[in-house]
């Protein structure tokens, strides 16, 4: 009787536990249509190629806008120069290799030391001029590849939206989950394309990859709102930008991190940010002074299918004020808070307004908000910044800045102290000397400082000094061409 309750027992835990596994398993015609929605990402710049993965997020006609994660569309390149005392020559067996997965590191030969004149330099870019291919149905007979256009890109949380036209058989986008339904121990799925070709066991693209995981937390931001979505399964590379579902099919969130020794922990970017993104938001508001207490501002617009319809700035001085806000603070409702209205041309909102003369400095909170066409209002998080009213400009630049006008040649010791001032990498004396220099003309030709200009340019100051530094190689550019001269200051820059 004993041996038979247990076997009893026993049948009805299998049958329980199977029961439970095919209640979280995604019901086959589903998952056909996730795997379809599912596209693989290769980016190509110049010699160099990456792979990610991505989602049909909307289609239109014979047109699909996919999501993906910011870095894998606009991929960061680390580059190392090699840099020696000149007349030294390169020991045998020194080589530099290019890890794009890390910093470069030194291969030296066992026991030596690396030679104290050896000076490399990293230089780490994005690559914005990226080809684009989204492969639908990856690995299958009915794989098609079309190129595709970066119609929005938010380096702030990592996402960007694509479109590719004239696309065969368009799957069934991808819908949205809700938050009051997402708990930890929630069974998600992982879909995607780990590791790239490197999966594939023909010459082809690889076949989708499915895996299973666990929400173990919802991380939150400062206004309460589910930024980021933890899992326990693994995010490989290549996963990068490919949605994690639940059981039903909806979006949980966008693949983005795995942690390294995490035991299989990861992160996802959580639906609500592909919202947000597709509805159209603000980036981070830029603020910086030109012209002594004028203050322009610049926002660039995340907005891929034009849904914003106005921007506006919230700003208040904090000089005074004891209880500076917090992030997710409103900062219109608070007392002594201004509004500047935005002008919006070319994604980009655009305005200034002018401080009290005679401060040398201000703290400001400052907050952006977006309207979109169904009214609906999309506010950045407040800022809190000083700001310094000085001559030389603080921040970015706009584009439009007009070129200064030109003034009489530095005398030989100012032109000792320019230079001087150029390779001290300290950054207000750069900004001086590049500001000086787009003033003025040289009477005889300067290699030296045309030299010096493009290693600014060619550097990771702030923006003002590298369009000064634009601005003043038009009046200082030696006989060679610019792209000699920018070749020569980035293989050997000046000592």
């Amino acid at each position: 009787m004993r041996i038979a309750a247990l076997t009893l027992a026993n049948l009805a835990l299998a049958l329980w536990t199977g029961a439970a596994q095919a209640e979280d398993a995604i019901a086959p015609d589903l998952l056909t249509a996730i795997k379809d929605a599912t596209v693989y990402i290769k980016v190509t710049v110049e010699k160099h190629g990456f792979t990610g993965s991505g989602f049909v997020w909307k289609t239109d006609g014979d047109t699909a806008y996919i999501v993906t994660d910011h870095h894998v569309v606009e991929p960061k390149l680390r580059e190392i120069l090699k840099t020696w005392t000149p007349g030294v020559s390169i020991p045998s067996g020194v080589h530099f290799p290019h890890d794009r997965r890390g910093p470069p590191t030194l291969h030296l030969p066992p026991l030596i030391p690396p030679p104290h004149h050896l000076t490399p330099r990293i230089i780490e870019h994005t690559c914005t001029n990226a080809a684009v291919t989204v492969v639908f149905r990856s690995g299958t007979p009915d794989e098609q590849s079309v190129r595709a256009e970066v119609l929005a890109a938010d380096p702030d949380v990592d996402l960007a939206v694509l479109k590719a036209k004239n696309v065969k058989h368009l799957p069934t986008a991808i819908k949205p989950s809700d938050d009051s339904m997402l708990v930890e121990t929630t069974p998600v799925y992982i879909v995607g394309f780990p590791f790239g070709k490197r999966l594939s066991i023909s010459k082809g693209d690889p076949t989708i990859t499915v895996g299973k995981a666990t929400i173990s937390a919802l991380r939150r931001n400062e206004a309460g709102r589910l930024a980021f979505v933890q899992v326990d399964g693994a995010m490989n590379p290549g996963n990068s930008g490919g949605p994690v579902v639940d059981s039903q099919g909806r979006l949980v969130g966008v693949s983005e991190l795995s942690f390294v020794g995490g035991d299989g922990f990861a992160w996802a970017t959580a639906f609500q940010e592909v919202v947000n993104v597709a509805e159209g938001r603000l980036g981070r508001p830029y603020l910086y002074a030109e012209g002594g207490a004028t203050i322009h501002v610049e926002i660039d617009l995340v907005d891929p299918f034009d849904h914003v319809r106005s921007a506006t700035l919230h700003y208040m001085i904090l000089d005074h004020v004891e209880k500076k806000p917090k992030p997710a603070d409103h900062l219109k409702t608070l007392p002594g808070c201004r509004e500047l209205p935005l002008k919006i041309e070319d994604r980009v909102a655009m305005g200034q307004f002018t401080l009290k003369h005679g401060l040398s400095d201000v703290t400001l909170a400052y907050q952006g908000l977006a309207v979109d066409d169904a009214g609906r209002e999309r506010l950045t998080n407040v800022i809190v910044k000083t700001i310094k009213l000085e001559p030389v400009t603080q921040g970015v630049v706009p584009a439009h800045s007009p070129k200064p006008a030109v003034e009489e040649p530095p005398t030989a010791e100012e032109m000792a102290v320019i230079l001087a001032d150029l390779k001290s990498g300290d950054a207000s004396r750069v900004a001086r000397a590049t500001k000086k220099l787009t003033r003025s003309k040289p009477k005889d030709e300067s290699p030296a400082i045309a030299k010096a200009l493009a290693t600014v340019l060619l550097g990771k100051g702030s923006v003002a000094a590298r369009t000064n530094a634009a601005w003043a190689l038009e009046n200082w550019g030696t006989s060679d061409s610019l792209a000699a001269l920018m070749r020569a200051a980035r293989d050997d820059p000046p000592n």
